[in-house]
């Protein structure tokens, strides 16, 4: 959105199919400082679920403007519960595809990673993805560390809530070590792309 636009109160028009209906319905002022969620149902009755990240707000790159996203799995449709929510200025897609434990993924021992999400984040075109600093938003006893080659070696950025990792170059895979509550850890690849005018999928300049 162009800045300046105030992202709490506005209002998508949906155009559906006939006999179909969705909830929140088009027209409703919406929140777009938070994660949206519909809830499609179709003229046999099946139903089906649409997110949308955070509206990121064009030139604006502070806290209060950056994009906030769930970690979702295209495999079995649950929402991660260790990151309660991922932020970055100029997400404009998250994909994320979770792989299922299996011993020595990618050189990573089961022991150390029961399983393995790997995440893509499509950018706002211009976005400098060089020099992201991603914030974190955990659930409760979650820990994130660095994580170092296949080497276990980790070292613990912070833990629990709002957490500042530094700052990364997501033109290159970034890996981040979670262990959770109950002492699992789960293992996670980063890598942002620039949603380039033509092709939306293009590597960061």
């Amino acid at each position: 959105m162009k800045k300046g636009t105030d992202r709490t109160k506005l209002a998508p028009v949906i155009t559906l199919a006939p006999g179909a209906t969705i909830t929140p319905e088009s027209g409703t002022v919406l929140d777009f400082t938070k994660n949206i969620e519909w809830t499609l149902r179709t003229p046999d009755g099946s139903t089906a679920k649409y997110y949308m990240a955070s509206i990121f707000v064009e030139g604006d790159t502070d806290e209060a403007n950056m994009v906030s996203v769930k970690i979702h799995s295209r495999n079995t449709d649950t929402v991660d519960p260790n990151i309660v929510s991922f932020s970055l200025p100029g997400i404009v897609i998250a994909t994320s595809f979770e792989y299922l434990p299996y011993p020595n993924y990618g050189g990573v021992p089961e022991l150390w990673s029961p399983h393995v999400w790997s995440i893509s984040l499509a950018m706002a075109k211009g976005t400098d993805c060089t020099k992201l600093a991603p914030i974190f938003n955990l659930a409760p006893g979650t820990s994130i560390h660095d994580f170092i080659g296949v080497r276990l070696a980790s070292k613990q950025v912070d833990y629990t809530g709002t957490v500042k990792v530094g700052v990364y170059d997501f033109t290159k895979q970034v890996d981040f070590l979670l262990i959770a509550s109950d002492g699992s850890t789960v293992f996670y690849h980063f890598l942002a792309l620039d949603l380039g005018a033509s092709d939306p999928y293009v590597n960061c300049p």
